[in-house]
């Protein structure tokens, strides 16, 4: 009985609190957009286009909570340019530690908001970055920063592109089973395009006792996206990581999907976070230590992750 009456109590301080403060047992995160003339994620225009950059915000359950608001572009020159309320873009040079906050104060819902209306952009990629973090400070703090971004591209052709990066890759792993032992080694190109498409190349050969050696070549493209993660790492992964790219929505089927991924430290050519899925569909990753997972990208049991040989990406 009385643990009737606990359960009961616990029914009631449940209603009272789904009725009078529904927000009370569920969080809603902050959403920020950042849009290029009403488009998400990438747009690609020349030099002669008129570009109309747009920010909004729902604050979600940080509605009213104090926060420092950001607005950053990065350029073709390497420079980084800040929007400041109210007096609009200034030039910080290449030292992003130096940025100014756009706002600082309490978040509230922004509806479609200008920042940005230019043409005659000189050709190359840009991103713009649109954020925010509750410590408000005036300091960009990483660890509590949200943010979305931008990626322009301006060229005089909007066809198939110029290359920008080549990724190049080499993956190793060997297997011993009660038939025998088998070692891949994969040789992996990525050509990375002005354009954000990616073509790759994955040359694999085999080694084993059982069955005989032989080998494969395996072709792929899509479309890339190319960012500054909240800790100064440049992150360059396949787009299909998305099953809706225009909402940057990520699924366990189309996580499994992506063909690769890479973290590059700030002014490094060597990947420190690597994922890369091969030419017969397991997955190398590398965060420290090189593993190679058998089945699903998701499946990390004891059955199915084993270290391996070797794993790189570098760029250049």
């Amino acid at each position: 009985m009385k643990n009737t009456k606990r359960y009961v109590f616990i029914g009631l301080i449940y209603a009272v609190l789904i009725l009078n403060f529904p927000n009370a047992l569920s969080e809603t995160k902050p959403v920020l957009n950042i849009k290029g003339n009403g488009i998400t994620n990438q747009i690609t225009l020349k030099p002669s286009d008129k570009l109309s950059v747009k920010i909004d915000i729902n604050p979600g359950n940080l509605l009213g909570k104090n926060a420092d608001w950001w607005i950053v572009a990065n350029t073709p020159s390497g420079n980084w340019f800040s929007w400041v309320y109210p007096s609009g873009w200034v030039n910080i040079g290449s030292n992003l530690n130096q940025v100014p906050a756009a706002y600082r104060g309490a978040l509230f819902t922004l509806n479609p908001y200008e920042v940005l209306n230019i043409s005659n952009l000189g050709e190359g990629n840009y991103t713009i970055y649109f954020g925010i973090d509750t410590n408000m400070n005036g300091v960009l703090d990483y660890s509590v920063l949200t943010y979305s971004s931008l990626q322009i591209r301006v060229a005089s052709s909007t066809g198939s592109g110029k290359l920008l990066y080549t990724l190049t890759g080499y993956f190793k792993n060997s297997v011993l089973s009660s038939t025998g032992a088998a070692q891949a080694a994969h040789n992996v190109t990525v050509y990375l395009y002005d354009n954000y498409t990616w073509k790759s190349t994955d040359s694999a050969s085999y080694v084993s006792t059982n069955p005989s050696s032989s080998g494969n070549t395996v072709t792929d493209s899509g479309r890339y996206r190319n960012e500054i993660s909240s800790s100064g790492n440049r992150e360059i992964y396949d787009e299909r990581i998305f099953s809706d790219p225009s909402k940057n929505v990520i699924t366990d089927a189309s996580y499994a999907s992506m063909r690769f991924y890479a973290s590059f430290p700030p002014n490094g050519s060597k990947a420190s976070d690597i994922t890369w899925k091969t030419s017969f569909d397991t997955y190398t990753t590398y965060k420290g230590i090189c593993y190679e997972i058998i089945g699903t990208i998701n499946d990390v049991s004891p059955y199915n992750k084993h270290s391996t040989d070797a794993c790189s990406f570098t760029i250049k």
